[in-house]
């Protein structure tokens, strides 16, 4: 189903799902590269980004990654970028924008996409990464990117957070 929908049987299949599948979760964990690491579990869906920092960490953690497999959601998936932004009234504006401009910068971009693993969405940065590991989990093709949407904040978003948090109070009952 569209994960932007509106329609109340949709959501309510929805509903009936997450009741369902929710007691055989251990636990909602986006940022979850830790436990695959520990081997603390079996599947997990993390952010990209998160994906990566746990497969390096199997190599570092002297373990074997190939016993992994990443992947991206099928046949559609979602697409999410993080954005800056300077609110108004604001103190400090001028240090701000400094800062933007500062991580705007291809060279400084770089550096922060080596430490977090994400695209940071900035010209240039990808001609910079030449050597960086598992590039494929950070910069997508276009056939990739065809089968991501964006999120919608719609009717439907006080509905799912109420999905998500009964979910998440029978997590590993």
């Amino acid at each position: 189903m569209d994960w932007t929908t509106e329609k109340a049987e949709d959501l309510d299949a929805y509903a009936a799902f997450m009741k369902d599948f929710a007691p055989h979760v251990k636990a909602f964990n986006s940022y979850g590269s830790g436990d695959v690491v520990n081997g603390t579990v079996t599947l997990a869906q993390v952010w990209n980004g998160m994906a990566r920092l746990a497969l390096q960490g199997v190599v570092d953690a002297g373990g074997d990654p190939s016993r992994y497999v990443w992947g991206i959601g099928a046949p559609v998936t979602d697409i999410w970028m993080d954005n800056w932004c300077i609110l108004k009234g604001a103190k400090n504006v001028d240090a701000a924008y400094n800062f933007i401009n500062f991580i705007l910068d291809p060279a400084n971009s770089e550096n922060e996409l080596n430490y977090h693993g994400f695209n940071t969405g900035i010209s240039g940065v990808k001609q910079l990464t030449r050597d960086l590991p598992l590039k494929e989990m950070v910069f997508f093709t276009d056939a990739e990117l065809a089968t991501m949407k964006s999120g919608a904040v719609n009717s439907s978003f006080d509905r799912l957070g109420t999905i998500y948090n009964d979910a998440k109070s029978v997590v590993g009952s």
